[in-house]
Order: structure tokens, then C-alpha cells, then sequence
């Protein structure tokens, strides 16, 4: 797969590997750095768009905060057909953003398809639970747990997964439960009957106390507040989209949540065929769609510092559909 993970942003012929264009106005201020999308690329669009009634809307990068808003007010500045046909491509991100997104697409269209043509992670996942239907490539289709990340400036990556704490402490008790329960046990076969059970367990526990009790303090309970309150945030996020999408159920919910072992977890379309209700191969069309973007419809992007407020992640693939009727000027 293509790697698009902190590249350097900037100029690029429009046919190139990475399709992003960048340039100045006349008064030398830098312009949007955007997807360049081909003419075969929008010719497709429109096709499937008049087929399906539905806006076709490409968007590849960060879900957050700089381009929530970016994202809906240029989606009700436009002229809506009855449905949407969104193709995301994302590491994810924050999930206010993911419920922003996917909370306007339910409330202004009649139907949401998403179509997963590449990686689909995190955040994106949470998008998908607003979807009346999911589109998955059979090639590079694939999405991840419902895994918030959490800030952590000592990890390499700067940042640390939202099950990492809960993990840990589970794995801790288990241990600690079971180092208990071997003490307990050696000692009752080992005293010879002169120890009585109740002072045998003290002495278990006392024993397995001194042997976790620094790894316990350790643990800070301020991050597993965090943590536990952010996997919640995402949960009750999802519960609402899927009360409108119904293409899934709150136990499917909770299974994306907490019971995948890393965030890197691929979930392709033979899982997610079980996870949700209306998952489904893409058409010829809705194929050759996803093959004219190239490599853009498959790995996510991320800006460089320098350019996240410049770049901009969606692009609408298909014409504006404005009624006869409308005077309204260019």
C-alpha cells in the first residue's frame, strides 16, 4: 500500500502520484492546497451520481476540528440532492469531529452510503456507524476498532491508545488474582494443617500486595479517568448515529470498542459483513470510480505542520445540482 503519512505537501502536477495542487494568487498569498480530480475521475462521478441521486464526495485526511467545519459549510453552501455517496479515506482523528460529520450527512440527506475504497481507521470507523450502508473494496477496503487516541508526548508516535490503561489494569488484577490464589494455595498444602484458612489468606494477600502494589501506584489515575471517559464519549457518539443509520446494534458497538487487540486491527469486509447489517461489494461503476482516483483512494494523508491550515481534505466529485428555477448568480 501507499504510504502517504507525513509527506511533504506542495506543488504537484495534477496526474501525478498525489494529486494535490498548490498555488499563488497574484498578491503572492498561497492558495488552498486541494485534490486535484481528473476529468475521467468526475466523468464516473456523474454518472453514478445521476444513477443514485446522490452527491459524490471525496475527502482524504485527518477528521478534527480544522476541517469539521470547512467540510459542512462548503456541503450546505451547495445545491443537495436527495442522497450522499461519501468515499473516506483516514486515520481517523477526533471523534466530535467523526459525530459532526456523520450527524449533519443523516440530518440533510435521505440516504448515507459510505464507501471504504482504502484505510478507514478510528474516527472513520465512528463515521460509518452514521451510514445507512457501507460499500467496502474487496482490494484495499478496510476499516479499525473504535480505538480513541490519547495524547502521550513520551510514546514515539505522540500519542497512546485509549484502551491501553483499562487493558493494563485488567491484565494487572488478573495476575494479581491469580499470584494471590498460588500463594494461597502452597501455603494450605505446606502448613501441615497448623495454619488456619483465614490467616493463610492473609498472608496470600499481604504477599501478592507487596508484589503489585508498586506496579499499582504506578498507574495514574487521572489518565485512566481520561481514557475511560474518552472511550465512553465515543460509545454514546455511536449509539446516537446508529439510532438514525440502524445499520448496526450497541453490542456490534461495543464489540468494535473493546474487544480488538491494537488500533492497527484490520477489520476487512468479511468482518465487517458481521458487524453491520448492509455491507456490500461495489458495483462496476462505483469500482472504476474508486481506480481513476489511484492511490488517493487508498492511504489516508496526513499535512505537515505547515500546511494543515492550508490543506484542504474533500472534494466534491460530482456537478452541483441547481434547479431550472434558480436566478441565483455566479
Amino acid at each position: 500500500m501507499i504510504e502517504w503519512e507525513e509527506q511533504p505537501v506542495g506543488n504537484r502536477d495534477s496526474e501525478k502520484e498525489g494529486k494535490l495542487t498548490s498555488d499563488k494568487d497574484v498578491s503572492g498569498e498561497a492558495e488552498p492546497i486541494r485534490w486535484a480530480i481528473t476529468e475521467g475521475t468526475k466523468e464516473a462521478a456523474e454518472i453514478l451520481s445521476d444513477s443514485l441521486d446522490a452527491d459524490i464526495i471525496f475527502y482524504n485526511g485527518p477528521l478534527n476540528a480544522l476541517y469539521d467545519w470547512r467540510f459542512i459549510e462548503a456541503c450546505a453552501g451547495r445545491f443537495q440532492r436527495e442522497n450522499v455517496f461519501l468515499i473516506l479515506v483516514t486515520h481517523g482523528g477526533s471523534a466530535d469531529s467523526a459525530f459532526r460529520i456523520a450527524d449533519w450527512l443523516q440530518k440533510h440527506y435521505t440516504r448515507f452510503t459510505l464507501y471504504v475504497t482504502g484505510r478507514c481507521k478510528s474516527a472513520g470507523t465512528l463515521v460509518a456507524m452514521g451510514a445507512h450502508e457501507l460499500i467496502m473494496s474487496p482490494d484495499h477496503g478496510e476499516m479499525g476498532p473504535l480505538d480513541i487516541q490519547l495524547p502521550a508526548p513520551e510514546e514515539p508516535s505522540g500519542r497512546r491508545s485509549g484502551l491501553t490503561f483499562s487493558d493494563a489494569l485488567s491484565r494487572l488484577d488478573d495476575e494479581a488474582y491469580l499470584t494471590y490464589e498460588n500463594f494461597l494455595s502452597r501455603i494450605i498444602e505446606n502448613d501441615g494443617g497448623e495454619v488456619s484458612r483465614e490467616y493463610a489468606m492473609k498472608i496470600a494477600s499481604d504477599m501478592a500486595a507487596s508484589l503489585y502494589g508498586q506496579t499499582y501506584g504506578q498507574l495514574d489515575p487521572l489518565h485512566i479517568g481520561q481514557a475511560s471517559r474518552a472511550m465512553k464519549i465515543a460509545e454514546e457518539y455511536g449509539i446516537r448515529l446508529l439510532s438514525v443509520g440502524a445499520n448496526s446494534d450497541r453490542d456490534r458497538l461495543l464489540k468494535i470498542a473493546f474487544d480488538y487487540p491494537a488500533h492497527s486491527f484490520v477489520i476487512g469486509p468479511s468482518d465487517a459483513a458481521g458487524l453491520f447489517d448492509r455491507v456490500y461489494m461495489p458495483t462496476e461503476l462505483e469500482y472504476d470510480l474508486a481506480i481513476s482516483l489511484g492511490g488517493i483512494a487508498i492511504a489516508p494523508f496526513r499535512p505537515g505542520p505547515d500546511d494543515r491550515n492550508r490543506f484542504v481534505p474533500f472534494e466534491f466529485l460530482s456537478e452541483e445540482q441547481i434547479p431550472e428555477d434558480d436566478e441565483r448568480q455566479d
